[in-house]
């Protein structure tokens, strides 16, 4: 991870199939074969992070650029159209002394976005972003600290099959370095152990090969500086082995398998408070790490990676950074003797689509490798909708499993997968394979490809039909002498007032609540009781609730002639109001 603290205006990045440079000359290659400079219109940035990664599933890797510009702080992706670069202008927040991540941490099958630094209003931001296809990210307000000074990693530590967060930097009360466990999208602090720190690196990895992820982690405490591995005890803690490595800061650390023996070793830079660092640290496959002496030049302000750059079945290494007198870019070929063959493909390929018809269970059996234990492999998913495809989840690897990162595969160390597919459409045939990754980041080829079909999800079961449990109907009475009564009937069964009044302006209102019979059709009849003499007074009819009310019903409205609503099980009811009061 790129230091805060980058002294000059560098772009760099690893790729497995070679390396771009912007920003600086294109350094030479120590090792048979050339660098190009693709001349990519890219901005220069300070204090910056960058990260590959094919976030549209389009089978080339995008880039998420972020950093000091000079003339602001820039956070962005850049779509990988035939190798140019353009904007998708994603409106992520510009941060400096940042860190980036790209990570699927859904299982939808596109890689979302992780991102932390010191934004432009002063303030520190740690912002998950989740990618809704169509070049659109959306932050989920994860409620993660905001750091600056910091690093982030994207790792399935729990073996639960989505990917956690690995977060460090320097907040608003101090150093953190804590694990967010991704609990179905929400990040949970299981309060690890971890000291603080900032100016750091830090990195997973299955050092010990016993199935799970230990991390390597270094940084500025506040006091000291450290470089420490801890290991993963397989409930929510992580004890520091005690490695007796030289503590940096302004440096990073990668995992990689250099030496092909099947474990993972450590690449190493940085400052020590007095002097420059760039080592190896061989695996000594007993919890303890050797220099071997690999004499590469020290740097701070650094940036170091693991890459196959010639092909060879061995890791090489990219190192830039400040000697203290310069500035440098090299790429170094790794002369190791022991030859590499990449794992077996896995078998036993199954999958299963759930009730709900766009969440997928997929499982396989693991594979082999002539070093790296079972236990050691992680596992690559691609899903297409045709033959070989890949437009549902990218394995950002060639269709002969040649890896176009040297990284972990997207499913991580377990033998299942979960991918939810919610915009496939129903009957849609689904084209699906896996590959297993040793420790030196070489992919296997592709297991016999399965399939399985889109279900169409369960229809919708309907609203249970509303109850006709109580109506209230009112009538009002104009000119009528006070004390007038009126009766109301229902099924010719007279219903009690509920209420009455009479007002000086001759108007009298009666209330009555009915609790209308199991029929389907009832009467409600209304008549007043007028004394003799008294000519037939204006009046009218309300219906003033009924409970539950039907989507047609507004209260107050006229009951003269009929009113239909819905009764339970669909069948219609007729609400009629006759009037039988003197003519």
């Amino acid at each position: 991870m790129l230091s805060s603290h980058l002294l000059r205006k560098l772009l760099f990045t690893a790729l497995l199939a070679g390396l771009v440079l912007t920003g600086i000359p294109p350094a030479p290659a120590r090792a048979a074969g050339e660098f190009t400079h693709i001349g990519a219109v890219l901005p220069g940035v300070d204090c910056g992070a960058a990260a590959w990664g094919d976030y549209d599933n389009d089978g080339d890797l995008d880039l998420l650029l972020a950093g000091d510009t000079g003339s602001g702080y820039i956070t962005r992706v850049y779509r990988n159209d035939g190798g140019t670069f353009t904007d998708i202008v994603a409106g992520l927040q510009g941060i400096s002394s940042s860190s980036v991540a790209w990570g699927d941490y859904d299982n939808d099958g596109d890689l979302d976005v992780l991102i932390a630094g010191q934004a432009d209003a002063g303030n520190r931001i740690t912002q998950v972003h989740r990618n809704d296809g169509g070049d659109a990210f959306t932050d989920i307000a994860a409620g993660l600290p905001g750091v600056s000074d910091s690093a982030v990693a994207w790792g399935d530590y729990d073996n639960d099959g989505d990917l956690d967060i690995l977060l460090t930097g320097y907040t608003s009360s101090g150093y953190i370095a804590r694990v967010y466990r991704n609990d179905g999208g929400t990040f949970t602090d299981i309060a690890a152990v971890l000291p603080g720190v900032s100016d750091s690196a830090v990195a997973w990895g299955d050092y010990d090969n016993d199935g799970d992820l230990d991390i390597l982690l270094t940084g500025y405490t506040g006091w000291d500086h450290i470089a420490r591995v801890y290991r993963n005890n397989g409930n929510d803690t992580f004890t520091d082995i005690a490695s007796n490595l030289p503590g940096i800061y302004r440096g990073s650390a990668a995992w990689g398998d250099y030496d092909n023996d099947g474990d993972l070793d450590i690449l190493l830079t940085g400052y020590t408070g007095w002097d420059h660092i760039a080592r190896v640290y061989r695996n000594n496959g007993n919890d303890t790490f050797t220099d071997i002496e690999a004499g590469l030049p020290g740097v701070e302000y650094s940036s170091a990676a693991w890459g196959d750059h010639d092909n060879d079945g061995d890791l090489d290494i990219l190192l830039t950074g400040s000697t203290g007198s310069e500035s440098i870019s090299h790429v170094y070929r790794n002369n190791c003797v022991t030859a590499n063959t990449p794992p077996a493909a896995p078998t036993g390929l199954a999958a299963s689509v759930a009730a709900d018809g766009k969440t997928v269970s997929l499982r396989w059996q693991a594979a082999s490798d002539d070093h790296t234990p079972s236990s050691g492999l992680t596992y690559n998913l691609r899903l297409g909708t045709t033959p070989g495809g890949s437009d549902l989840l990218s394995p950002m690897a060639a269709a002969n499993g040649w890896r176009r990162l040297p990284a972990f595969g997207n499913a991580q160390k377990g033998l299942t997968a979960t991918v939810v597919l919610p915009k496939l459409a129903p009957g849609t045939t689904v084209y699906w394979s896996v590959q297993a990754i040793d420790s030196a980041f070489q992919g296997g080829p592709f297991a016999a490809e399965g399939t399985f079909g889109a279900a169409a999800p369960p229809p919708t079961p309907p609203a249970p039909a509303p109850r006709c449990e109580r109506a209230d109907v009112a009538a009002v009475i104009y000119g009528a002498p006070e004390g007038t009564a009126v009766k109301a009937w229902v099924g010719g069964t007279e219903q009690p007032t509920l209420y009455t009044a009479h007002d000086a302006f001759g108007r009298q209102a009666v209330l009555w609540t009915f609790y209308p019979p199991a029929s389907t059709n009832w009467t409600v009849t209304v008549e007043p009781q007028l004394p003799p003499g008294y000519a037939s007074p204006r009046w009218e009819y309300r219906l003033v609730r009924i409970d539950p009310a039907p989507p047609s019903f507004q209260p107050g409205q006229a009951a003269g002639g009929a009113v239909t609503v819905r009764r339970c099980s669909g069948t219609v009811l007729h609400f009629n109001l006759v009037d039988t009061g003197a003519q």
